[in-house]
């Protein structure tokens, strides 16, 4: 007994220390796994920015490339107008140049042109020997720097010829025959005393939209450039990681088969060694690859170790002088062994009665069934979820609680289980659906886990009802959906009324050049031809600018109404006069019906006439024969407009749409009537901010018809003198 109350709290020892030992070295590597893991995020975070910040600097190219495929010509006022604020919403971008294409015969005119902009001595120019800037030479066609912004800084780049460059030529022809924003090699920036690498980024532009290769070439007009500073880049994407210091970063170019460094952080290089973690990441940036190399500092290092594996061993080490000390005490205290069973017993039946407590409290539904899949407990939660007892329950089987396929797959689905072990659900979770008592069915979150008792095995399921999530992903996807098809709406909204501003101011454009010289001036005929056409594109084009005013002041609530008393028989005559002419010119008949002699409206006399003439002009733009008819009731309270026409009339399912914005009815005749589209929504507001409603009928082939009510106007004493 003596010998053995040494030896066998030795052997305990060693056997703990040998363990602790074990767990400390398995922590370590952990540990050490972890350090790697928080580099490689800290890395791919940190390359996320960088491409982030590339992706904004080539968003102001395309932009660029907008501004001169929108316009004939830009001119060098407008290029430094539109360039000159991005500089300081990207400081990266060391410059923004236009680098046309210029055939040698040319090239006189275009070097005259510059200096006539106050460029004097400007010229094309190339690299010659020793990197001067010398004349360039003699060549089918140049790509020289014509416009560049900021001006400050950037005067040794005028007219440098980017083509003179091998290098550069070959990422200009490649840009041109692809159509896609392209970068060069890494370059040492002209602008710059001290010697910093940059980038160029090119934007082809075109003529026309090409559709081959040589389409490509032809169609070539130049190029939007720009210049990026790497380490502005660089110190713009660190700006959003505190850790980034205790980061040492790489970048390579690896396009080419010798990899280039365009980029190092401050400081001395980590020495690669054991110690020392590294993580990688490659990416594309406009058709060049990149390569960057993260490397942790001691600092990082520093930050995320842990004391876990130290405190595991040396309590791993305690643990075990504890045990051998328990185990020398239990030896020589053999009687109190019957003492302490008992006292293990009393705390095993406590821990029993707080996991009952536990399920009878816990707000998850918690089910358990034996392996032939009947109920052997049904907490109160499930009680409240499914509307059952667990009376009711314990006992049958848990498929009573399934709607169908589940129901009559789960008896087979247990009996593959027990035969292949190869579990579907049990370990992890889905999203499946459950059946209440009253026969509803709801969505529910599932996760089923195995456990085993001396008696038998069993299964326990976790139960969430997930209704309310169910119902905010679909009303977030609802919503998401409505936001796109708004965005696409006014999408086409705004590329029609570029189209419908355009047209006019081409035809003012237009006779402009006529009327410019005297040598070339027609006669008094065509004169008063091109007067009529002008008079008709100019109020086209202030129709346009007056519904865009009027939505903008309605969508902000500055649309102030002055309401005043309006006589009904004199604005109705007022509009039929106006446009009956409009009318007739079509061979429309233009004519009143019914008669209100004393009745007026309380209301805004500028706008009562916009809404009527919006709904009259539609009617005759919309009618190709017959008549329209426009005409007024007296109501209680309130005067009912009619405007009725013989037109072709608005489908069906358009027609719960019409008075939208951004909204047109998509056929042919709104083509080719042209229009902002904006008349209808612009009607419906006026008629609602004076209180009153707007409606349409249409039957197609037939006509259509739009009514509207104003208030009428009242006495003082409450006594309607319409009446």
């Amino acid at each position: 007994m003596r010998r053995d109350s040494y030896l066998i709290p030795i052997i305990i020892f060693c056997a703990g220390a040998f363990l602790a030992l074990s767990v400390w070295w398995m922590t370590e590597g952990w540990e050490r796994e972890d350090i790697q893991a928080q580099l490689n995020h800290q890395g791919a975070l940190h390359t996320a920015a960088i491409q982030r910040e590339l992706k904004l600097d080539i968003g102001v190219l395309v932009g660029l490339r907008g501004l001169f495929n929108a316009s004939d010509k830009v001119t060098r006022a407008e290029f430094a107008i539109y360039t000159r604020p991005i500089a300081t919403r990207h400081p990266s971008i060391q410059a923004l140049e236009w680098i046309p294409r210029v055939s040698h015969a040319f090239r006189e005119a275009m070097e005259a042109s510059a200096q006539l902009d106050d460029l004097k001595g400007f010229g094309f120019t190339e690299r010659g020997a020793g990197s001067r800037m010398v004349k360039a030479a003699v060549r089918d066609e140049y790509f020289p720097v014509y416009y560049v912004e900021p001006m400050a800084g950037n005067e040794k780049v005028l007219g440098f010829n980017l083509a003179s460059s091998a290098i550069r030529r070959v990422t200009l022809e490649a840009a041109r025959d692809s159509g896609k924003i392209l970068a060069t090699a890494s370059i040492n920036l002209l602008q710059t005393k001290e010697k910093q690498k940059g980038l160029l980024l090119l934007a082809p532009v075109y003529r026309w939209p090409p559709a081959t290769l040589r389409q490509h070439r032809q169609a070539l007009m130049g190029f939007t450039l720009g210049v990026l500073r790497l380490s502005s880049l660089m110190e713009r994407a660190q700006e959003h990681f505190g850790e980034s210091n205790d980061i040492y970063l790489e970048l390579f170019d690896i396009t080419a088969p010798k990899p280039e460094q365009l980029y190092a952080s401050a400081g001395e290089t980590p020495q690669a060694g054991s110690n020392v973690f590294k993580a990688q990441e490659e990416f594309e940036v406009a058709g060049r690859r990149w390569r960057a190399i993260y490397r942790s500092s001691p600092a990082f290092e520093q930050a995320h170790q842990r004391v876990l594996p130290l405190f595991l061993g040396i309590v791993g080490l305690l643990l075990s002088a504890l045990g051998a000390l328990y185990a020398r005490t239990l030896l020589i205290r053999e009687a109190r062994v019957q003492t302490l069973v008992a006292q293990r017993t009393d705390e095993l039946e406590g821990s029993r009665s707080r996991v009952t407590a536990i399920l009878k409290t816990a707000v998850t539904a918690i089910i358990t069934i034996d392996t032939h899949g009947n109920v052997r407990l049904f907490n109160p939660a499930a009680e409240r979820m499914f509307g059952y007892s667990a009376a009711e329950v314990a006992g049958q089987n848990v498929k009573m609680l399934m709607p169908e396929p589940y129901q009559s797959e789960h008896d087979g689905y247990l009996h593959a289980y027990h035969t292949t072990r190869r579990p579907r659900i049990i370990g992890m979770g889905r999203e499946v659906e459950a059946r209440r008592k009253d026969g509803s069915v709801f969505p529910i979150h599932l996760a089923v886990g195995e456990a085993e008792t001396d008696d038998a095995p069993f299964f326990v399921g976790m139960i969430t009802d997930i209704t309310a999530q169910k119902a905010a992903e679909q009303a977030l996807l609802e919503s998401k959906q409505k936001a796109e098809e708004a965005n696409r709406q006014k999408s086409d909204f705004v590329n029609m009324i570029s189209h419908e501003l355009r047209t006019p101011l081409t035809v003012l454009l237009g006779y402009l050049p006529l009327l410019q010289d005297e040598r070339m001036m027609p006669d008094k005929a065509m004169v008063a031809q091109i007067a009529i056409d002008m008079d008709a594109s100019g109020t086209h084009l202030l129709e346009l600018i007056n519904d865009l005013l009027d939505i903008s002041k309605i969508e902000s609530g500055k649309m102030e109404l002055r309401r005043q008393r309006v006589g009904v028989e004199e604005a109705l005559d007022t509009v039929v006069t106006q446009l009956r002419p409009k009318a007739e010119a079509k061979g429309l008949t233009l004519q009143r019906e019914g008669e209100c002699p004393a009745a007026s409206a309380n209301a805004d006399p500028f706008r009562l006439q916009q809404i009527l003439i919006n709904l009259v002009g539609n009617a005759i733009k919309f009618t190709d024969s017959g008549h329209i008819t426009v005409s007024c009731a007296c109501e209680d309270q309130a005067l009912l407009f009619h405007v009725s026409d013989s037109g072709k009339g608005i489908p069906a399912a358009e027609l719960p749409h019409i008075f939208e914005r951004f909204q047109q009815v998509d056929n042919s005749s709104t083509r080719e009537q042209g229009g902002s589209g904006l008349g209808l929504a612009i009607t419906r507001q006026l008629v609602e901010l004076h209180g009153g409603e707007v409606r349409a009928q249409s039957t197609p082939g037939a006509g259509s018809r739009f009514s509207f009510t104003l208030p009428r106007w009242e006495d003082d004493d409450g006594e309607d003198t319409a009446g």
